[in-house]
Protein backbone atom coordinates (compact mmCIF):
# COMPACT_ATOMS: atom_id res chain seq x y z
CA UNK A 1 0.00 0.00 0.00
CA UNK A 2 2.55 2.38 1.27
CA UNK A 3 4.52 1.29 -2.01
CA UNK A 4 1.61 2.00 -4.56
CA UNK A 5 0.88 5.65 -2.28
CA UNK A 6 4.34 6.79 -3.38
CA UNK A 7 3.76 5.82 -7.19
CA UNK A 8 0.53 7.24 -7.56
CA UNK A 9 1.45 10.26 -6.21
CA UNK A 10 1.78 13.74 -7.72
CA UNK A 11 4.56 14.70 -5.56
CA UNK A 12 6.35 13.54 -2.65
CA UNK A 13 7.74 15.86 -0.07
CA UNK A 14 10.46 16.00 2.11
CA UNK A 15 11.95 18.01 4.45
CA UNK A 16 16.16 16.71 4.23
CA UNK A 17 18.57 15.44 1.97
CA UNK A 18 18.72 12.00 3.95
CA UNK A 19 14.92 11.37 3.70
CA UNK A 20 15.38 12.61 0.09
CA UNK A 21 17.90 10.06 -0.96
CA UNK A 22 16.27 7.28 1.17
CA UNK A 23 13.19 8.06 -0.85
CA UNK A 24 15.07 8.02 -4.01
CA UNK A 25 16.64 4.85 -3.08
CA UNK A 26 13.50 2.98 -1.74
CA UNK A 27 11.30 3.95 -4.58
CA UNK A 28 13.48 4.52 -7.98
CA UNK A 29 10.82 5.29 -9.96
CA UNK A 30 9.39 7.84 -7.84
CA UNK A 31 12.42 10.26 -8.12
CA UNK A 32 11.02 13.12 -10.70
CA UNK A 33 8.36 13.61 -8.01
CA UNK A 34 10.33 14.21 -5.06
CA UNK A 35 10.53 17.63 -3.96
CA UNK A 36 13.00 18.73 -0.98
CA UNK A 37 10.70 21.53 1.38
CA UNK A 38 13.23 24.20 3.05
CA UNK A 39 12.51 24.26 7.02
CA UNK A 40 13.27 27.34 8.64
CA UNK A 41 13.29 28.33 12.10
CA UNK A 42 12.65 31.17 14.47
CA UNK A 43 16.25 31.28 16.13
CA UNK A 44 18.32 33.88 13.52
CA UNK A 45 21.20 35.41 14.29
CA UNK A 46 21.39 36.09 18.18
CA UNK A 47 24.22 38.50 19.08
CA UNK A 48 24.29 39.12 22.29
CA UNK A 49 24.82 35.68 24.99
CA UNK A 50 24.82 35.23 28.34
CA UNK A 51 26.27 31.78 28.55
CA UNK A 52 26.49 29.86 32.35
CA UNK A 53 28.26 26.41 32.84
CA UNK A 54 24.53 24.63 31.73
CA UNK A 55 24.23 21.25 29.63
CA UNK A 56 20.80 20.96 28.25
CA UNK A 57 18.73 18.33 26.54
CA UNK A 58 15.11 17.82 25.75
CA UNK A 59 13.37 13.91 26.68
CA UNK A 60 11.57 13.04 24.26
CA UNK A 61 12.30 9.56 22.08
CA UNK A 62 15.21 7.80 23.77
CA UNK A 63 15.05 8.49 27.67
CA UNK A 64 16.44 5.01 28.13
CA UNK A 65 19.75 6.59 26.71
CA UNK A 66 19.58 9.77 28.50
CA UNK A 67 19.48 7.69 32.12
CA UNK A 68 22.81 5.63 31.28
CA UNK A 69 24.50 9.11 30.13
CA UNK A 70 23.53 10.74 33.93
CA UNK A 71 24.40 7.46 35.36
CA UNK A 72 27.79 7.60 33.65
CA UNK A 73 28.09 11.37 34.30
CA UNK A 74 27.36 11.52 37.63
CA UNK A 75 30.60 11.29 39.41
CA UNK A 76 32.63 12.63 36.85
CA UNK A 77 30.67 16.08 36.02
CA UNK A 78 32.66 18.82 37.21
CA UNK A 79 30.83 20.54 40.66
CA UNK A 80 30.07 23.91 39.08
CA UNK A 81 28.68 22.70 35.85
CA UNK A 82 25.15 21.47 35.85
CA UNK A 83 23.05 19.43 33.20
CA UNK A 84 19.11 19.81 32.73
CA UNK A 85 16.73 18.10 30.89
CA UNK A 86 14.01 20.28 29.32
CA UNK A 87 10.60 19.20 29.42
CA UNK A 88 6.75 20.53 29.84
CA UNK A 89 7.88 23.92 28.92
CA UNK A 90 6.93 26.59 26.47
CA UNK A 91 8.85 27.45 23.42
CA UNK A 92 10.02 30.94 25.39
CA UNK A 93 11.10 29.22 28.33
CA UNK A 94 12.73 27.04 26.26
CA UNK A 95 14.76 29.48 24.40
CA UNK A 96 15.73 31.01 27.82
CA UNK A 97 17.70 28.11 28.32
CA UNK A 98 19.05 27.51 25.03
CA UNK A 99 20.44 30.81 24.93
CA UNK A 100 22.02 30.37 28.65
CA UNK A 101 23.46 26.69 28.14
CA UNK A 102 27.00 26.04 26.62
CA UNK A 103 26.58 22.79 25.35
CA UNK A 104 22.96 20.84 24.30
CA UNK A 105 23.04 17.07 24.09
CA UNK A 106 21.26 15.46 20.85
CA UNK A 107 19.01 12.53 21.20
CA UNK A 108 17.51 12.82 17.65
CA UNK A 109 16.25 9.29 16.88
CA UNK A 110 15.00 8.27 13.15
CA UNK A 111 14.28 12.43 12.38
CA UNK A 112 12.69 14.03 9.08
CA UNK A 113 14.79 16.71 9.97
CA UNK A 114 15.81 17.58 13.66
CA UNK A 115 15.29 21.00 14.55
CA UNK A 116 15.97 21.25 18.24
CA UNK A 117 19.42 20.68 17.76
CA UNK A 118 19.59 23.40 14.96
CA UNK A 119 18.06 25.98 16.92
CA UNK A 120 20.28 24.85 19.96
CA UNK A 121 23.08 25.59 17.57
CA UNK A 122 21.83 29.14 16.57
CA UNK A 123 21.41 29.88 20.47
CA UNK A 124 25.07 29.66 21.00
CA UNK A 125 24.91 25.58 22.07
CA UNK A 126 27.73 23.54 21.14
CA UNK A 127 26.11 20.35 19.66
CA UNK A 128 27.03 16.57 20.90
CA UNK A 129 24.50 13.65 20.21
CA UNK A 130 22.87 12.08 17.60
CA UNK A 131 22.43 13.26 14.08
CA UNK A 132 19.01 11.03 13.77
CA UNK A 133 19.70 10.81 9.95
CA UNK A 134 17.71 13.94 9.16
CA UNK A 135 20.52 16.31 10.92
CA UNK A 136 22.98 14.92 8.66
CA UNK A 137 23.04 17.60 6.06
CA UNK A 138 24.32 20.38 9.05
CA UNK A 139 25.91 18.23 10.99
CA UNK A 140 29.21 20.06 10.66
CA UNK A 141 32.00 20.61 12.88
CA UNK A 142 32.95 22.70 15.06
CA UNK A 143 29.25 23.10 16.33
CA UNK A 144 28.27 19.48 16.00
CA UNK A 145 30.10 16.60 17.16
CA UNK A 146 28.12 13.36 16.12
CA UNK A 147 28.15 10.32 18.44
CA UNK A 148 27.33 7.11 17.34
CA UNK A 149 24.01 5.47 18.23
CA UNK A 150 24.42 4.00 21.96
CA UNK A 151 27.50 4.96 21.76
CA UNK A 152 27.62 5.96 25.55
CA UNK A 153 30.93 5.97 26.76
CA UNK A 154 31.70 7.92 23.71
CA UNK A 155 29.33 10.31 24.60
CA UNK A 156 30.18 11.10 28.31
CA UNK A 157 33.81 11.43 27.12
CA UNK A 158 32.76 13.87 24.41
CA UNK A 159 30.90 16.08 27.08
CA UNK A 160 33.88 16.03 29.89
CA UNK A 161 36.63 16.81 26.95
CA UNK A 162 34.01 19.87 25.69
CA UNK A 163 33.72 20.97 29.20
CA UNK A 164 37.24 20.89 29.75
CA UNK A 165 38.32 22.60 26.23
CA UNK A 166 35.45 25.20 26.30
CA UNK A 167 36.17 29.05 26.49
CA UNK A 168 34.36 32.27 25.94
CA UNK A 169 36.40 32.85 23.21
CA UNK A 170 34.34 29.49 21.27
CA UNK A 171 31.19 31.86 20.53
CA UNK A 172 32.94 34.21 18.68
CA UNK A 173 35.10 31.79 16.48
CA UNK A 174 31.55 29.73 15.38
CA UNK A 175 29.61 33.10 14.57
CA UNK A 176 30.00 32.66 10.79
CA UNK A 177 29.02 29.33 10.60
CA UNK A 178 25.68 30.22 12.86
CA UNK A 179 25.36 33.20 10.13
CA UNK A 180 25.32 30.30 7.54
CA UNK A 181 22.83 28.40 9.77
CA UNK A 182 20.36 31.15 10.13
CA UNK A 183 20.46 32.42 6.52
CA UNK A 184 20.54 28.09 5.26
CA UNK A 185 17.24 27.47 7.63
CA UNK A 186 15.48 31.16 7.04
CA UNK A 187 11.81 31.96 6.96
CA UNK A 188 12.92 33.25 3.02
CA UNK A 189 14.44 30.37 2.11
CA UNK A 190 11.40 28.53 3.71
CA UNK A 191 9.13 30.77 1.08
CA UNK A 192 11.31 30.28 -1.71
CA UNK A 193 11.19 25.91 -1.39
CA UNK A 194 7.16 26.68 -1.42
CA UNK A 195 6.97 28.80 -4.59
CA UNK A 196 8.77 26.39 -6.17
CA UNK A 197 6.03 23.77 -5.24
CA UNK A 198 3.38 26.18 -6.34
CA UNK A 199 4.69 26.28 -9.62
CA UNK A 200 5.21 22.88 -10.12
CA UNK A 201 1.87 22.45 -8.71
CA UNK A 202 0.11 25.09 -10.71
CA UNK A 203 2.19 23.74 -14.07
CA UNK A 204 0.83 20.00 -13.44
CA UNK A 205 -3.13 20.98 -12.79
Amino acid sequence: KIKLSYEKADFILTTSEYSLNFIKNLFPKCKNKILKINLSTKYQTIKKFNKINLITTISRKLPSHIQLLLFYLKNKLPNNWKLEILENIDDAQLKKKLLKSKIFLSFSHFEGFGLPPLEAALAGNKIIGYDGGGGKEYWKDPIFTKINYGEIYEFGEKILKSINQYNSSWIKKTHQQRLFLAKKYSMEAEKVSLSILCDKIIKLY
